[in-house]
C-alpha cells in the first residue's frame, strides 16, 4: 500500500514538473489560427507569372470551340491545383492542367478552354454531379480579391458554365424526361397560370412552379453560360443581366468551352476590361466523375494576367 502512494506521488510530482516547463498559454491556438488565415488570404493574392493573350481579330467572335478562328490565338497552358482552403475542400487532384486561348473583336472578348476528361458527366441527378468550367474577373484590382471566388467584401465576375445545363438547355428535356424516361404521372404539375386560362390538361401547359417563377434552378432555365458575383464559394448572387454567351463540346476525351462577354457592359455588377489597361483572370475545371462539386475543384494556381490586343 506505501509503495503504490510513494508511486502516485512521485506521478503527480512528474506531471506537475512537466506543466511547469511546458505551460499551456492562453490564446496560443487561436493566434496560430489567426496566423494560418492570414497565410491563406496572402496565398489567394497570388499573380502568377503568366500571360494570356487576347488577340484581336476582325468580325464576329467564335462560340464554337472548334471554330478554325482559335488557331490564330496563342495558347497558354496554366496549372491547376485543388481548391485545400475552403470547405468542403477538394482532397485528391482531379485535372491537371488548363490550355486557354483568347480573342477579341474590341466589342467582345472570347475565352476558350480546354481540358482532359475521359468521361463527359452531363447528368441532371441530384445524387451525381456534372463537368463545368469557370472564368473569372476581379471586380477591382485594388484590394485585390481571392482568385478562388473572391472575399467577403471584395466579390468577383464570374462566367460559369455547367454540362448539365447545357444538355437541359440544348434538348428541352425536364429533369424527369432526361432520367426517368419511363416515369408515369396521372396528376400533371399545372401553374395557376395554365389552370386560369382553361388549358390545364395540354402538355405545354405542364409545368412546375419553379419554372413558372424563373428559378434558374430548373433545367433549361438557366442560360449555357451563367453570369454571376462571387464573394467565396457559399456566397453566389445570379446576375439580373445575362450577357454571356458561349458553349462546350466533348470530343476525343477533352472539353472545349468557350466563354464570352462584353469588354464594358455597362452593367455594375461587370467587371469592366479594356485594351488600355492590363487585367487578371482565374480558371476554375470541375470533373463530376471523380466528385467534384461546389467548392471541391480544381483552380488556377493564382491570378493570370490578360492582356487585351488592339
Amino acid at each position: 500500500m506505501l509503495h503504490r502512494q510513494l508511486f502516485l506521488v512521485a506521478a503527480l510530482g512528474q506531471l506537475i514538473a512537466a506543466r511547469t516547463v511546458s505551460p499551456v498559454l492562453p490564446g496560443a491556438d487561436a493566434g496560430q489560427e489567426k496566423s494560418v488565415a492570414q497565410s491563406q488570404q496572402e496565398e489567394g493574392k497570388k499573380v502568377l507569372d503568366l500571360q494570356l493573350v487576347c488577340t484581336k481579330i476582325r468580325g464576329p467572335l467564335p462560340l464554337d470551340p472548334h471554330d478554325k478562328a482559335w488557331t490564330t490565338a496563342k495558347e497558354l497552358t496554366v496549372k491547376l491545383i485543388p481548391q485545400t482552403v475552403q470547405e468542403p475542400k477538394l482532397l485528391q487532384p482531379s485535372i491537371e492542367t488548363v490550355r486557354a486561348r483568347a480573342l477579341n473583336d474590341a466589342g467582345w472578348i472570347a475565352v476558350r478552354l480546354e481540358w482532359s476528361d475521359s468521361t463527359p458527366d452531363v447528368t441532371l441527378r441530384s445524387d451525381r454531379f456534372g463537368d463545368a468550367a469557370a472564368v473569372e474577373f476581379p471586380m477591382k484590382d485594388s484590394p485585390m480579391p481571392d482568385f478562388r471566388m473572391g472575399n467577403d467584401d471584395n466579390p468577383v465576375h464570374l462566367l460559369l458554365w455547367r454540362a448539365d445545363r447545357q444538355m437541359a438547355k440544348y434538348t428541352g428535356k425536364t429533369f424527369l424526361e432526361l432520367n426517368y424516361p419511363r416515369a408515369v404521372s396521372d396528376v400533371p404539375v399545372q401553374t395557376p397560370r395554365a389552370k386560369e386560362s382553361g388549358k390545364g390538361n395540354s402538355p405545354a401547359a405542364d409545368d412546375s412552379a419553379a419554372k413558372s417563377a424563373g428559378n434558374h434552378g430548373v433545367p433549361g432555365t438557366a442560360p449555357v453560360i451563367e453570369e454571376l458575383n462571387a464573394a467565396t464559394w457559399n456566397q453566389m448572387t445570379v446576375q439580373k443581366q445575362q450577357h454571356a454567351r458561349g458553349a462546350g463540346q466533348h470530343v476525343d476525351g477533352r472539353w472545349h468551352v468557350v466563354f464570352a462577354r462584353p469588354l464594358a457592359s455597362g452593367d455594375a455588377n461587370d467587371a469592366t476590361l479594356a485594351s488600355n489597361r492590363p487585367a487578371l483572370i482565374a480558371f476554375g475545371v470541375w470533373d463530376g466523375g471523380r466528385q467534384n462539386a461546389a467548392s471541391r475543384k480544381m483552380v488556377s494556381e493564382g491570378w493570370v494576367w490578360l492582356k487585351i490586343e488592339r
